[in-house]
This record gives structure tokens, sequence and C-alpha cells, in this order.
């Protein structure tokens, strides 16, 4: 095991795998990144995890086609208030369009939140997988941000939901 330098633990490549595919699961949301000439993007994302790969279902326009045949990087993370511990995943890869899917491949992929999902996977391959655990610190979220049965943290940002927990509801509810 190897600590890097602000103290999150290194995780190996399996347990990052691992990590992707139990997320994938759940109906996590993941974050996909794409560089353009402009700027680069970052989009949240249903995702599925395939074969090693990750499976984003996509409909037509700039987003899915400047991610075709390009280096691209998909995070997805966790955080766990009642453990006190979160973790990240980061895949590097190469992603690929596949515009006519047959049903049995996008029966692969996660349904997508919004109104009208697209029609198109955009499968990217883990050419590079680094990750981190690391434990929420105390010093800083407080031994109420951490239990939601203590009382609000004073130090906590005004209309963040008054504790840690409260933060994550809230994050987790938002219409993504």
């Amino acid at each position: 095991m190897w600590i890097d330098g602000k103290g999150a633990t290194v995780l190996a490549a399996p347990e990052c795998r691992r990590l992707l595919a139990e997320a994938g699961k759940v109906n996590s949301i993941g974050r996909l990144g794409i560089a353009t000439d402009q700027a680069p993007i970052v989009v949240p994302v249903n995702f599925s995890v395939h074969d090693g790969e990750v499976v984003l279902r996509v409909g037509t326009g700039f987003f899915s086609h400047a991610a075709d045949g390009h280096l691209v990087a998909f995070e997805v993370d966790h955080v766990d208030p009642g453990a006190g511990t979160a973790w990240s995943v980061l895949v590097r890869g190469l992603a690929s369009l596949t515009e006519s899917p047959t049903e049995a491949e996008l029966s692969v992929a996660a349904h997508p939140l919004v109104p009208e999902p697209g029609a198109m996977l955009l499968v990217i391959r883990p050419d590079l997988l680094t990750g981190r655990r690391f434990d929420l610190r105390p010093a800083v979220w407080g031994a109420s941000a951490v239990h939601a049965d203590g009382p609000p943290d004073p130090d906590w940002p005004e209309g963040v939901g008054g504790n840690f927990r409260a933060a994550v509801a809230d994050f987790q509810a938002w219409p993504w």
C-alpha cells in the first residue's frame, strides 16, 4: 500500500476496476471530460461497465462526436459519511462511438436520467486507471459534520444543508 503526499491511499488498478464496476451497478454519476479546441468540457453522465470498459448512452451532437476517436477522461467518486471515507477513480483512454448499436449492445448501457436518452453508445477503453481512497478529516469536517445526529457544524458554509450528511444528500438529489 502506498500513501501519497496528501495522505490518501493510492489504489492499485484491480481495486480501481472493482470500484468502477461497483459504482456502475448502482447508477452512480460519473464525469466525462474531453478536450476541445476552445477549452476542456466535463459533463456528468450515467454509466455502466461492461467487459471492463466504461459504457455511456449518448445522443447526437457536438459532445459525442468530439469524444469519438480521442483520448478522454472519466471520473467517478463516492463519499461515505457514515464510515468517514471517500474514494475517487480516474479512467483515461480512447473513446469509440457506435452510432447504430444493436438492442443487445444498448442493453448493457445504463439508462440515462435525461428525459430523451440518445440511441448511440460511447465506449471508453481503460488505458490508464488511477484512484485514491482517504479518510474524511475530522479537523476539517468536525464530528457533527460526519454524524447527522450531532448539532450542525457552525463552520459549514450556509445553504449547504447544515452538516456533511445533509450536503451529500443535497448533492445526490441534484437533477443531473
